[in-house]
């Protein structure tokens, strides 16, 4: 067995994880309290193929939600129903720190936009939208998170270049390189 194999095996299969999981089962939960608002980002979304979404209205909801569905991404509005604000929320996946999400609110004021900005949000839209805004919000967001979350992977995992295998390396560096178009499993077993 050649040293560092299984850790670059670990890594490709993870990879194969993401990509297949984003096609297949993405989930959005849509964070917001007004119905007519929440249809339309719902009806926004499943123009652009994000067609698994849910919506909730609470603080509570979306904890809950979160602990027993954990979704991909989240749209939130900062004025929800009950006491607790979207940015709390935002708090509660901050400490999780696994899910990105996106503001999608009226609120443009200094006050609101220094207590969202604490809590390092994906991206902030201020309604009105468009599906644009959406798309262009999701993709970057979610591009950033997962470049993220393979570069603290990087981190962890040293893999010196001399023991992995011409195939494995070519694999990778194809996933690399080409992650922000989601592959097929099919586009990536032509390279490997």
């Amino acid at each position: 067995m050649i040293r560092g194999l299984k850790t670059d095996t670990s890594v490709i299969v993870f990879c194969f994880f993401y990509l297949t999981v984003m096609e297949k089962e993405f989930k959005v939960l849509i964070v917001e309290a007004e119905r007519l608002i929440s249809k339309d980002i719902q009806d926004c979304l499943q123009e652009l193929g994000y067609g698994n979404s849910t919506v909730v209205d609470s603080y509570q909801r979306a904890i809950e939600y979160i602990k027993n569905k954990p979704p991909n991404i989240v749209l939130l509005d900062i004025s929800l129903r009950g006491k607790k604000s979207g940015i709390d929320i935002a708090k509660h996946l901050i400490e999780k720190d696994s899910i990105p999400f996106i503001y999608i609110t009226s609120y443009s004021d200094k006050k609101t936009l220094q207590e969202a900005k604490a809590t390092r949000p994906s991206g902030y839209l201020v309604k009105p939208f468009r599906k644009e805004d959406i798309f262009t919000s999701m993709e970057i967001a979610l591009g950033n998170f997962a470049h993220r979350n393979i570069d603290n992977n990087r981190r962890e995992i040293p893999i010196a270049n001399t023991q992995v295998p011409f195939r494995i390396k070519n694999a990778v560096n194809y996933i690399n390189v080409n992650l922000d178009q989601r592959p097929t499993l099919n586009e990536f077993a032509t390279v490997a």
